[in-house]
């Protein structure tokens, strides 16, 4: 039969082996976790995902229509007020209608009455006389206009060397109803054509002496 010996110092070999044990779990234990610790990635550095965050462009939205293609609907520049031909006649501008076409003066201010691009001979130039405010009649008046035709002047002094310089009286000469405002009425209401006509230059033999044209016959 095996006696247990009591030796004192074999209870320190005993201790310490446990002690050594435990001691050994512990260390493996923080082994495991640091290595642990160093084989899991770092979250927070960048895993190469695309940045969807939309960079500032630096465009100002307040500038985005400055450039358009939008045409520029202003109305021009004129320093007039047209005259409004609304309220004329329609009895009185057929009048005027019919003179003019008795007259002619579509053989030389052309089919719609803008005026001629290319001289007559080879300086003259027949007005623009449809309601365009900047380059024809709009910007007349009644009187300014009855001038022109009667005297063969403009209202700036221009002298219309080659116009017919016409009355009241000559107009009906032809048989057709109508006078001066009749015409001036019709041209009121024709459309307005932005066309501008070159200046004209008054051959030296033709007469150009405003003095020389008959005044109106009333």
């Amino acid at each position: 039969m095996t006696q247990w010996i009591h030796r004192p110092w074999s209870r320190v070999v005993v201790f310490g082996a446990v002690a050594a044990l435990g001691a050994g779990v512990a260390v493996s234990a923080c082994s495991s976790s640091g290595d642990d610790v160093v084989s899991n990635p770092d979250t927070g550095v960048d895993t190469g995902t695309p940045d969807t965050t939309v960079a500032d462009s630096g465009a100002d939205t307040t500038d985005a229509n400055k450039d358009s293609a939008l045409p520029d609907t202003t109305p021009p520049d004129t320093g007039c007020t047209p005259f409004d031909g609304a309220g004329i006649d329609a009895v009185n501008a057929e009048a005027g209608f019919n003179l003019i076409a008795e007259k002619g003066c579509r053989g030389c201010h052309t089919a719609d009455l803008s005026g001629a691009t290319s001289p007559l001979g080879t300086s003259v130039y027949p007005k623009n006389l449809t309601p365009d405010p900047k380059t024809g009649i709009g910007c007349l008046t009644n009187d300014q206009l009855v001038k022109a035709i009667t005297t063969g002047v403009g209202p700036d002094g221009e002298i219309f060397c080659t116009m017919p310089k016409f009355s009241d009286s000559t107009l009906r000469d032809g048989g057709v109803d109508g006078g001066i405002q009749s015409i001036i009425d019709y041209l009121r209401t024709l459309p307005a054509v932005n066309k501008v006509v070159p200046a004209t230059v008054c051959p030296s033999d033709a007469g150009t002496d405003a003095a020389d044209a008959p005044a109106d016959g009333g």
